[in-house]
């Protein structure tokens, strides 16, 4: 079976993974914004806590920072892009010690340093003409733009794509915050990329021959014109959406599916290392693609494999593999000593 999920680490779980794996990694981790995000249990309105995005300057933050700065060698190709994310870490330390609010620049940088050896990771694992898909939003998109740079090389940067959506509250004092950003990377020089189009408007339909003319060219009317980065057209999981399963921060299988079309083919390998609830395994399996997702969160199993057998009839440890899920409490106390420094809710 080629279709897998984790439970566990990421940043272990990934480091056994075999180099150049995957044809394109989505990735929504994390935001530093300080939450604590519930999981509506399936059949009832009790809340659990899924997990935490606060961030704190302790032995977990400062064992992720080993990691890259001492890093151990076991892959070669990651000994020159570790040195380089040392000198990326050591510079955003200096600047956050410097900065106003310690207590905000102390979660910042817990926050990098846990990203910054599972970007690497990611980089590894990525085939020669794969893509990554590295979801954020305005709390620390800034400095993971950075970070990717000093990864990817700033020449792979391909995208900013900018999510727009609508709902939620309207703050007083603010300008509302309607909208999420994915910086898209390649691998390398040669990268994998399927144009999506749209119509056009129904102004540009209805002119003359004459105004439909590009570089001497008569415009295919009917073929339509590429999606730009900027998305207008997909809306959040929210309120009565028949997709809702209730997981906090839940991604809309539209924007999966548009990702996925653009940077994989039928039968390529989808990677997720924070799936959450399956957004992206879901997607991925029904554009025919074989998928493998990771995540630390138990809580979130449920509701993945709920849409995997109201959706395709997919029984898990049959269709798919399950590693490292905790069957019973011992599991799961097991579990939570091999990750004393992460978040994890059993």
């Amino acid at each position: 079976m080629r279709n897998a999920l984790y439970f566990g680490d990421n940043l272990k779980v990934m480091r056994e993974m075999q180099r150049g794996s995957y044809h394109v990694c989505y990735l929504d981790p994390p935001y530093n914004s300080g939450r604590n995000y519930n999981l509506f249990l399936a059949g009832s309105k009790v809340q659990q806590k899924a997990f935490d995005d606060i961030w704190r300057w302790d032995d977990a933050a400062r064992e992720n920072q080993e990691a890259v700065l001492r890093y151990d060698g076991r892959h070669p190709e990651l000994v020159e892009t570790m040195a380089d994310l040392s000198c990326c870490l050591s510079g955003f330390n200096t600047m956050l010690r410097a900065s106003k609010g310690r207590s905000e620049a102390e979660s910042m940088r817990a926050y990098l340093a846990f990203m910054a050896p599972r970007l690497a990771e990611i980089w590894r694992l990525l085939s020669p003409n794969g893509s990554v898909y590295l979801h954020c939003d305005a709390h620390a998109s800034h400095y993971l733009k950075c970070m990717m740079d000093v990864i990817f090389g700033a020449r792979q940067f391909r995208n900013e794509l900018v999510w727009c959506y609508s709902g939620g509250g309207i703050p007083r004092k603010d300008f509302p915050r309607k909208h999420d950003v994915i910086l898209r990377y390649a691998r390398g020089e040669e990268v994998l990329f399927n144009v999506e189009r749209k119509p056009y408007k129904a102004n540009t339909q209805q002119v003359g021959k004459h105004s439909t003319l590009s570089g001497g060219h008569e415009i295919d009317l009917a073929r339509g014109t590429p999606v730009t980065d900027w998305w207008t057209d997909i809306k959040t999981v929210t309120g009565w959406n028949p997709e809702k399963l209730g997981y906090p921060t839940q991604k809309p299988r539209a924007l999966l599916e548009r990702i996925i079309k653009a940077s994989s083919n039928p039968g390529d390998i989808v990677f997720d290392p924070f799936c959450g609830c399956g957004a992206t395994v879901d997607a991925a399996h029904g554009l025919g693609r074989h998928w493998v997702g990771i995540e630390l969160t138990v809580l979130a199993l449920e509701p993945m494999e709920r849409r995997l057998r109201e959706r395709y009839k997919l029984r898990p440890n049959v269709d798919y593999r399950i590693e490292g899920y905790p069957r019973t409490l011992q599991d799961a106390l097991l579990l939570a000593e091999q990750n004393p420094t992460e978040r994890l809710r059993v």
